[in-house]
């Protein structure tokens, strides 16, 4: 519970050990209690792009994902609401930030402590007291893991004018239907694109599961789309799928088998489950 409330004021949140991935119960525990904790904490922004809407207005309920873009084509209307609402955020999150910072202070020396420090430093003649272990080891998570608030402090030019954006995948898709088993042999995301052999940037069809390169090398999975109409491809880079008639990015459980079969090519170990299971 306190860990939990240190990351909604702000503080940095800790991250797995090395060679450790999250539990499959848990991700799906902690996607439950977001969903139902949602409608109580209005900041608690999920699935929304940066800044596309005032998520600190707490009569306004939160947007499911719809898979756009946000690019520099707003009007100059979208562009001042986005700047005060990225300023708000900011001021808000430095003193919730501050808030948490002083009681961690607060509590790792005591104001009578110091002041009795600082007493027998100037009758011993000695230097300045050194800070307490506890108030070092805030200095030094705040200094080695920025927050949100950081990043907006450092890229505000950049979000206000649009110079940045987000993406965020369809939860859904006609096309999901069309996806074909995996094959025997699985799926290597060491494979070259059969077209050219082309190591890098490569795809697999979800379909038939050729292996071809992306738009940015060669564009023979392109090319198969407009030949054979297959819409859905998967790549090794990130592990992300795309569905050309849509023309956006799809994560939805029933591609789950597809990404898993290429984690265990790419890292040797299962893909951890993170949707929820319906009823």
């Amino acid at each position: 519970m306190t860990m939990c409330t240190k990351a909604l004021l702000g503080d940095p949140i800790p991250s797995l050990g090395p060679g450790l991935v999250p539990c499959e119960s848990a991700v799906e525990s902690i996607n439950e209690t977001i969903s139902y904790h949602a409608q109580y904490w209005s900041t608690l922004c999920l699935n929304q792009s940066i800044p596309a809407e005032d998520v600190l207005t707490s009569s306004k309920k939160i947007k499911p994902a719809n898979g756009k873009i946000v690019t520099s084509e707003g009007n100059n209307n979208n562009i001042n609401n986005s700047s005060k609402n990225v300023q708000t955020l900011i001021c808000e999150g430095q003193l919730l930030r501050g808030l948490s910072l002083s009681e961690a202070k607060a509590v790792g020396q005591p104001e009578d402590a110091n002041e009795e420090a600082k007493r027998s430093g100037d009758e011993g003649g000695g230097g300045p007291p050194e800070p307490s272990t506890s108030q070092g080891n805030v200095a030094s998570s705040a200094e080695k893991a920025p927050t949100l608030t950081d990043f907006l402090c450092d890229n505000i030019q950049a979000l206000v004018n649009e110079e940045m954006f987000a993406v965020v995948p369809l939860r859904s898709c006609p096309h999901l239907p069309q996806i074909r088993p995996i094959p025997d042999n699985g799926i290597d995301t060491n494979a070259t694109c059969e077209s050219c052999t082309q190591p890098n940037e490569n795809w697999t069809c979800l379909v038939c599961y050729t292996t071809q390169c992306g738009r940015y090398v060669n564009e023979h999975m392109l090319q198969h789309h407009l030949e054979t109409e297959h819409p859905l491809t998967l790549s090794f880079s990130d592990l992300s799928v795309w569905c050309y008639p849509c023309q956006a990015y799809i994560d939805n459980q029933a591609l789950y088998n597809a990404k898993n079969a290429a984690h265990i090519s790419k890292f040797g170990s299962q893909l951890t489950w993170s949707y929820q299971r319906k009823e």
